[in-house]
């Protein structure tokens, strides 16, 4: 009795040969999506196609002559001090302008005694803060944008002051050291508890880089005149708003 050799036909093919593979898998995803592109007209594809965007810049070196540095973005020049330099930029608005339906000049006849506890407290003789940071907080934080804005000569003038690089830190710290030094009082939205305790510790991280009267900075440090908006703001709007959190 001879073996019957097995017909190759009418063998079942086995599992690893019946699974389709990696090829016609890609084929049938291709295919479905050609489908799926089908049902939709030419004006909702163009509402689903990907938006064009530039391509973006390069960042622009410390001292670029880059034309999309940060002096062809901003109006404002670079400044030099005993520290460095940085990037201010300057704002001058006449007192007679009207803001919130008042002229500035108003804000001379307000002594801000109730709120502050000081009968000297002079809108004049004060300098109006705040800062652009890298983060909400610890020591890695850089304040790469403090603005400083005053009454001089007839005008609020806001200086901004740009650090373009960490290296620009201590020029920059200088420039408003020196800016604050001719001023008597704070005012600030939430600058006692974030901008002025932010600014204090930059100071201090610098300090070997700065000079003696820059490290001390006086209206920086705690117990000097400071005006505080969020919390008179926050008495005023308790009863309108449904939340007066720093978020809204």
């Amino acid at each position: 009795m001879t073996d019957q050799q097995p017909d190759p036909q009418s063998e079942e093919p086995s599992a690893e040969a019946a699974r389709p593979s990696v090829l016609d898998r890609m084929r049938r995803l291709h295919a479905l999506r050609e489908q799926r592109s089908d049902l939709f007209t030419g004006a909702e594809l163009a509402e689903r196609a990907p938006i064009a965007r530039p391509a973006p810049s390069p960042v622009a070196a410390p001292h670029s002559t880059n034309p999309r540095d940060l002096m062809a973005l901003v109006p404002g020049e670079v400044v030099e001090n005993e520290r460095g330099i940085c990037f201010v930029s300057r704002a001058a608005v006449p007192v007679e302008t009207d803001r919130g339906g008042h002229p500035l000049a108003d804000l001379f006849a307000h002594r801000a005694q109730r709120l502050t506890g000081s009968a000297d407290f002079d809108f004049r003789r004060a300098a109006f803060i705040d800062t652009e940071t890298t983060g909400l907080g610890g020591a890695g934080v850089y304040a790469f944008m403090v603005g400083v804005g005053t009454f001089e000569a007839g005008n609020f003038v806001v200086r901004q002051f740009f650090m373009r690089s960490p290296a620009e830190e201590p020029a920059l710290l200088t420039a408003v050291a020196e800016l604050l030094a001719d001023r008597e009082a704070l005012v600030s939205f939430n600058g006692r508890t974030f901008d002025v305790p932010l600014l204090r510790g930059r100071f201090s991280q610098n300090r070997r880089w700065l000079s003696a009267a820059a490290q001390e900075a006086p209206l920086l440090q705690n117990g000097a005149a400071h005006l505080d908006l969020l919390h008179p703001a926050r008495r005023l709007w308790r009863r309108r708003l449904q939340s007066v959190r720093l978020i809204n």
